[in-house]
């Protein structure tokens, strides 16, 4: 749809839980997978508008 319209358009998630194993995250993991995922769409920002 973006892209129709000129526009670039991208989607970062973060996985911090195993369902299958009711994995439950602390706090450190939460706030380390949200710093990566941080990171992610900051660095593929700058490509983008390049």
């Amino acid at each position: 749809m973006c892209a129709s319209s000129g526009l670039k358009a991208g989607c970062v998630a973060g996985v911090i839980i195993n369902r299958t194993q009711k994995e439950i995250p602390d706090h450190a993991t939460l706030k380390e997978t949200e710093a990566r995922s941080i990171k992610v769409v900051v660095e593929a920002a700058r490509k983008m508008l390049k």
